[in-house]
């Protein structure tokens, strides 16, 4: 496999149709299979720019992650993805590169629902991908995460959410999944938070001995820049209330496909934030962990990760 130099802005990419000529984000080329491909990656919002020609091309929109919650915090829901075919011609595309949800944050959002922190959506040639549901804070008694491309993971005792991707502008949806009601039962109904859903698999649920519930997975086998191909969209970790588990338990694990670890508790005097979705991944960010020794500190959750659009086709060489 040859990876051509990446390169920025006006390059012409000629191929894929007759007179085919297009510009607008990194462009790398690649050989697998015998078949040589272009291809244009977008990381923020920009253009894709048709000069000449026309020519069918493979599409991946992957909208951002929601971000995890604060202070025993739910895990943010990994964004929704699309996959398809379109028809490209002489014209000028708009991409729409969806940014991460926003951290729950303690001394800037405290007690805001979980529905604020939900991913941005990702849009191009018509077709929309939906951003991640944000993650419930922990709250007093625990905060509702919100729905979005696939469901945030909620704080301690409250409902369950759901996910939004489907299908859209003839392109394919992978997602729609969402995190299920928190424990109402148990040791820890009160102080452990579930994870958001990746686009594979649901949120998982914090477990009775305290650990944050674990992200769903995203999705496999998707495009990338290069001929290795990646998984995008999993769901952020929920995470936990140190010291009401003997400072031994442990926040959940993000989701395949760049979804954030919830925060870790290892004492009663120790806790942290939760781990960032990956940026361009479409990841949900990891809920914040508590603690209560010397006082209580409620530790942010964090940020979403951005989503990517890639746009591929061949070329004859």
């Amino acid at each position: 496999m040859t990876v051509g130099a990446a390169k920025f802005g006006l390059f012409a990419a000629a191929g894929g149709g007759a007179g085919f000529v297009a510009t607008g984000g990194i462009i790398t080329q690649y050989e697998t299979g015998g078949t040589t491909y272009r291809v244009h990656t977008f990381r923020g919002d920009s253009t894709f720019v048709v000069a000449s020609g026309e020519t069918d091309a493979e599409v991946l929109l992957v909208a951002g992650g929601g971000g995890g919650g604060y202070g025993c915090g739910g895990g943010g829901g990994g964004g929704g993805i699309l996959t398809g075919t379109v028809s490209l011609s002489a014209q000028t595309y708009t991409i729409v590169v969806g940014t991460g949800g926003n951290r729950g944050d303690y001394a800037v959002y405290g007690g805001v629902q979980g529905s604020t922190r939900v991913g941005e959506d990702t849009v191009a040639f018509g077709a929309t991908a939906d951003g991640g549901g944000g993650a419930g804070n922990g709250v007093g008694e625990g905060d509702q995460g919100g729905d979005g491309g696939n469901g945030g993971g909620s704080s301690h005792g409250e409902a369950a959410t759901s996910g939004t991707q489907g299908n859209s502008g003839g392109l394919t949806g992978y997602g729609g999944y969402g995190s299920p009601e928190c424990r109402t039962s148990g040791t820890s109904s009160n102080e452990i938070s579930n994870g958001g859903a990746g686009a594979t698999e649901a949120g998982g649920l914090g477990g009775t001995d305290g650990t944050g519930g674990d992200g769903g997975d995203g999705k496999s086998g998707l495009m990338g820049i290069s001929a290795t191909t990646r998984t995008y969209a999993g769901g952020g970790a929920g995470s936990v209330n140190v010291a009401h588990f003997n400072g031994t338990q442990d926040g959940g694990t993000g989701g395949s496909g760049g979804g954030g670890d919830g925060g870790e508790g290892v004492s009663t005097t120790l806790a942290y934030p939760g781990v960032g979705g990956t940026p361009n991944s479409g990841g949900g960010g990891g809920g914040g962990a508590i603690k209560t020794a010397g006082g209580v500190v409620r530790y942010n959750g964090s940020l979403g990760g951005t989503g990517i659009v890639i746009i591929r086709y061949e070329v004859t060489v």
